[in-house]
């Protein structure tokens, strides 16, 4: 069979084309497979990923990390007041909160429903309380308007704060600091609260 020079690099050509848009659309594929679908944050799978390279890496330097559990309060009165529609955009919302007020070294997940897990590499317990009351207050003080109505929205949070051990699993730390969590809630709501030994770390 005979076949054209030209007709050879055309065909080389798509064949190229095919293949570097299978490539694309894996990554594409990949990429969806990792990001929560309604906020565009990393999911539970991601986020859970993540943690595990930032112990990791504060384990290998001896380095602090807070871990930090992040719930929206009463939102199921929020959906049943407002609607499902909305209670997805108050979501929406306080995930552009929350990454426009963290490090770019900070990483922050949808942990599943109204939950956040918030990674903060380099952070001792000081500082990690400041940074998620200065959350919380922000959110507190900047109700949301959304289809003309005004919406107050009100975070809890749990945290686990200290330099990993070698006993310390990801699975772990998230049990300590939603352990925190249900104190917060269970304190009052609107507030953080610090795993035991914490204080101390």
């Amino acid at each position: 069979i005979s076949i054209s020079i030209g007709t050879l690099t055309v065909m080389m050509f798509s064949l190229g084309l095919v293949l570097l848009s299978k490539e694309r659309s894996e990554s594409a594929l990949q990429e969806a497979a990792l990001k929560d679908a309604l906020t565009g944050l990393a999911n539970r799978r991601a986020i859970f990923e993540l943690l595990e390279q930032a112990l990791s890496q504060a384990r290998r330097s001896a380095t602090p990390l807070a871990i930090a559990m992040v719930d929206v309060d009463h939102f199921k009165s929020i959906n049943d007041r407002y609607g499902h529609l909305v209670g997805d955009e108050v979501l929406r919302r306080c995930t552009q909160h929350m990454q426009q007020r963290l490090r770019r070294s900070d990483s922050v997940g949808r942990y599943g429903g109204e939950e956040f897990l918030l990674i903060l590499p380099g952070t001792e317990v000081a500082g990690a309380v400041a940074v998620l009351n200065m959350l919380r207050e922000s959110v507190a003080h900047a109700p949301m308007h959304i289809d003309h109505q005004e919406i107050r929205v009100h975070f809890s949070t749990g945290v686990w704060c200290g330099v990993p051990g070698p006993g310390d699993t990801a699975d772990q730390l998230i049990q300590q600091a939603d352990a925190a969590l249900y104190a917060a809630k269970t304190s009052g709501r609107n507030t953080v609260c610090l795993a035991p030994g914490c204080a101390t770390a």
